[in-house]
């Protein structure tokens, strides 16, 4: 193998590797702004999912009032209807 054979190799394999490590480099600039952007939608997600369960609890909180509510009204219509029968 001659020094011109020799060098052709040299510089193929150094203009591979430039390139791989341009191609890398590119992809790591967008793995970044990937991050950029998820890390950005972070506090949006978490105040929308904050938001949601503040919603469920209320609605949990609604239900369980209004089922304590018709069972009290439930209990005084059967105390009603026990002490009316034993007046009669």
């Amino acid at each position: 193998m001659s020094d011109d054979e020799i060098q052709r190799k040299f510089d193929s394999v150094a203009d591979l590797i430039q390139s791989l490590a341009e191609e890398h480099d590119r992809r790591l600039a967008e793995q970044a702004e990937l991050h950029d952007r998820q890390m950005d939608d972070i506090p949006r997600e978490t105040g929308r999912i904050e938001r949601a369960l503040r919603h469920a609890i209320r609605l949990g909180l609604r239900e369980a009032r209004a089922k304590r509510r018709r069972r009290r009204e439930a209990d005084e219509r059967l105390d009603n209807a026990i002490t009316k029968l034993t007046a009669a």
